[in-house]
């Protein structure tokens, strides 16, 4: 590794806490009391002449090991059986926020969740919402309201339910409303986003709204969000979301059950 010359490095002073700052300088506290100031000027400096270049945080799903052998063993059945995935309705929820700063206005965000399904046959509808989802509401507004209609008009003779793993979904009562009402829910490992392809479905939609709306406020959020859904999530856009299964899955079992990156 190169050496930074000493004119470039660098400098540290140390201070005993005193209440003061400097100037274009950051601040620091260890668990002595000691102070530390240095110039991001200098910083940024010295990691150019080493070739460090700064990114963005990337996502990285992690599986433990017990997971590990359970998606294995899910991805080996659906690879026997040749699974088509024609009878099932995967379903998810994703947050979306809005941030917006000026130069002359405090930032502040926008939140709203959406909550959908979709099948070979095509999708759901939507459901636009705020705060955080209870169970009454899940049961009430999302299974009885959205997913019991779907599935009589489209999947009468059968079908297989998919959803994470969140305690809200897997609560006691949510389970007696779908045995009650014939809601087949299939379980599938936890830690596997990658088994449900609506996630590709929501990273479509901020897309969207990023590069086609550029929403300013909560009612063009919603329109936007709207908007999408009606124009953009066809039948043949489900399948082509599921077909992505055809590539994590054998991806999983090359990869002992690892995250497929898909």
């Amino acid at each position: 590794m190169p050496r930074i010359p000493e004119s470039t490095r660098v400098r540290i002073i140390r201070k005993r806490t005193c209440g003061l700052s400097l100037r274009r300088k950051k601040r620091t506290f260890s668990k002595s009391g000691i102070s530390e100031y240095y110039n991001p000027r200098s910083l940024r400096r010295a990691q150019a002449r080493l070739g460090l270049v700064s990114t963005k945080v990337r996502y990285c799903q992690f599986v433990g090991l017990k997971n590990r052998m359970a998606r294995l063993q899910y991805a080996m059945s659906c690879l026997t059986e040749n699974e088509p995935f024609g009878d099932m309705i995967f379903s998810g929820e994703s947050t979306i926020e809005m941030q917006r700063s000026t130069k002359f206005s405090p930032e502040h965000s926008v939140k709203v969740s959406v909550w959908a399904g979709i099948s070979l046959c095509g999708a759901t509808k939507m459901c636009i919402f705020t705060g955080i989802m209870g169970t009454d509401f899940y049961i009430e507004e999302l299974l009885q309201n959205i997913l019991q209609p779907f599935l009589e008009t489209h999947f009468p003779d059968g079908h297989r339910f998919m959803q994470d793993n969140n305690p809200i979904h897997t609560s006691r009562a949510a389970q007696d409303f779908m045995q009650t009402n014939g809601i087949n829910w299939c379980r599938t490992p936890a830690e596997s986003p990658d088994f449900n392809p609506i996630g590709k479905l929501w990273h479509d939609l901020k897309h969207y709204l990023q590069t086609n709306e550029e929403p300013k406020n909560s009612d063009e959020l919603k329109n936007g969000i709207e908007t999408f859904w009606s124009t953009r999530v066809t039948a043949k856009e489900c399948r082509r979301y599921i077909s992505n299964l055809y590539k994590a899955i054998p991806e999983c079992i090359r990869r002992s059950g690892r995250a497929t990156g898909y």
